[in-house]
């Protein structure tokens, strides 16, 4: 994820994000691509949406599977991740309220 997008709420634009898996589709599918060229195809679709790389890459791999296999493995890995979806907000809520504590602590003894 770009560095100043780090900060911000992910909002997802579905069409962006369906003609960022295409062009990465289409690029993994042609075989005159290099492997470089496809992971400077995948980069650029991260800076443009916005968004973590691993997430981006988990999402490709997911869309480019067959609609029975993602059929069965998304009827797994939805409960799964919606298990612990609240886990791991928690958790990051909790590292965020951290993140604020320590910089109000430092602003208080700038002043």
């Amino acid at each position: 994820m770009p560095k100043d997008m780090q900060d911000k709420e992910f909002s997802l634009d579905l069409q962006k994000l369906r003609g960022s898996l295409d062009r990465i589709h289409g690029k993994a599918t042609s075989s005159s691509e290099s492997s470089s060229s496809l992971g400077q195809q995948r980069k650029q679709e991260v800076e443009t949406l916005g968004c973590h790389k691993d997430a981006l890459s988990m999402v490709e791999r997911i869309d480019r599977m067959s609609d029975d296999k993602r059929a069965d493995f998304l009827r797994s890995f939805r409960p799964m991740f919606e298990g612990l979806m609240p886990q791991w907000e928690e958790a990051m809520q909790d590292m965020l309220d951290k993140a604020a504590a320590q910089s109000d602590d430092m602003a208080g003894a700038m002043a």
